[in-house]
């Protein structure tokens, strides 16, 4: 901490031997170690009081980080939600009004292979109900969103 060698030590006791004397010599010797040990432990206190501080600047700014994070994460599954919930209202109310868009509900035709949206399955093509003779009105859809 000083950098204090043998040489400087030894010229500090010899003044101390000639102002203090040879009899109160030891007894201030002993107190000056004491108050050098005080020193160091306080300072030693200090830095790692220092230290501590400092970490939980650090921690807190690690919490505050993730907390926005955490934030923005929110935000977008929030907003995905509201999207998913738009779609499926939307897919909802279009079910009922027009053809149905449903894979299960669509056939191949003998022309190309592809599938038409809105045929029927039993092939009837003229939109009549062989049950009620309803002619091109659709039944309201009787499945249940979970």
């Amino acid at each position: 901490m000083f950098d204090i060698g043998f040489w400087e030590v030894l010229f500090i006791g010899v003044i101390g031997l000639l102002v203090v004397g040879p009899d109160r010599l030891p007894a201030l010797a002993t107190h000056a170690g004491r108050w050098i040990g005080r020193i160091r432990l306080k300072t030693r206190r200090l830095k790692a009081q220092i230290q501590h501080e400092l970490e939980t600047e650090h921690l807190k700014s690690l919490v505050d980080e993730r907390d926005s994070e955490l934030h923005s994460l929110r935000e977008e599954v929030r907003e995905v939600k509201q999207t998913i919930d738009h779609a499926a209202r939307t897919e909802r109310y279009s079910g009922m009004a027009g053809p149905s868009s449903h894979p299960e509900d669509m056939v191949e035709s003998s022309d190309d292979g592809e599938a038409e949206p809105g045929e029927a399955e039993s092939g009837e093509d003229d939109g009549q109900d062989a049950n009620n003779g309803d002619s091109g009105r659709e039944q309201p859809s009787t499945r249940t969103e979970q």
